[in-house]
């Protein structure tokens, strides 16, 4: 069960201001959007619609997910007349395909991408982060690109391991220097 709290902040739209972000601060803000996207997985259900508007920066700058931003493992589920945000569309809902929990990580990958680079990924494949942003370092381009990939068998498999990838280069390679 999830429950329900009044948020106050700004939308990560609003957080990124048409510009990409400090790399630590993007990488932390992710762990938390595919930790909150894991727990809501674990209960059985899917976001289905992630987008920087549909994130939360709260005054004490945590990411947060509105719990009435989630769908049902079934399908799509939208709540009196309210319209789904959907920014990150996966390839494959873009194809009419049934989400699941993959394409939920090539959201929150795509949201990553942005942060890094201020720029959206494509459906059909990605540049290197690093290409734009050089602060970016190659260990983080592996795991953004692996999570945006088109084909969702090339994907993480579940946001987990995506935050596990993201933890181990915030500890190891991500240090003050990448801003």
């Amino acid at each position: 069960l999830f429950r329900s709290e009044h948020l106050q902040g700004s939308t990560l739209r609003q957080e990124l201001g048409g510009r990409h972000i400090n790399v630590r601060r993007a990488v932390e803000l992710a762990i938390q959007i595919a930790d909150a996207v894991a727990e809501a997985h674990a209960a059985g259900y899917l976001h289905a619609g992630l987008s920087p508007e549909s994130v939360v920066i709260t005054a004490k700058g945590h990411a947060k997910i509105p719990a009435h931003q989630l769908a049902c493992r079934e399908g799509f589920v939208v709540g009196a007349g309210e319209p789904a945000l959907v920014d990150y569309p996966s390839p494959e809902e873009l194809s009419g395909s049934t989400p699941d929990e993959r394409s939920d990580v090539f959201s929150v990958g795509a949201l990553l991408y942005e942060m890094l680079t201020a720029k959206r990924p494509s459906v059909k494949g990605a540049a290197r982060p690093s290409a734009t942003n050089t602060n970016v370092p190659r260990e983080l381009d592996d795991l953004v690109l692996q999570a945006v990939a088109p084909n969702p068998a090339r994907r993480y498999a579940t946001a987990s391991e995506f935050v596990a990838g993201l933890r181990a280069v915030l500890a190891i390679k991500i240090g003050r220097a990448h801003v």
